[in-house]
């Protein structure tokens, strides 16, 4: 059977049909989360508990010292816990603070 609204198409059971998801692939999706979605299924509230301070970056000596920017320090207090990550962006601050609180 043709379809009225688009010529040239026909109408079946094949254009209403989902497309079967295999067990393996919800398995696979299950088992790939980063520690950064697991830290938020555990603590939703963790973006309100996190506070970031920029660190001077400095390279050299302790007499010849240079500033080569700055690093990030995220910290969060979670169960009574104080977790910290450091980076050179805020992301990659979180990043590693979420991979500690999943660590422990």
């Amino acid at each position: 059977m043709l379809n009225a609204q688009f010529p040239g198409q026909h109408i079946g059971l094949g254009a209403i049909s989902k497309p079967k998801r295999h067990f393996r692939e919800d398995v696979d999706a299950k088992l790939t989360k980063s520690p950064f979605m697991l830290l938020h299924e555990k603590f939703p509230l963790v973006n309100q508990l996190t506070t970031f301070i920029e660190i001077p970056d400095t390279v050299g000596t302790s007499t010849n010292t240079t500033t080569t920017g700055c690093r990030f320090r995220c910290t969060a207090t979670l169960d009574n816990r104080m977790f910290i990550g450091e980076g050179a962006s805020k992301k990659l601050a979180k990043q590693v603070r979420a991979v500690m609180v999943n660590f422990v």
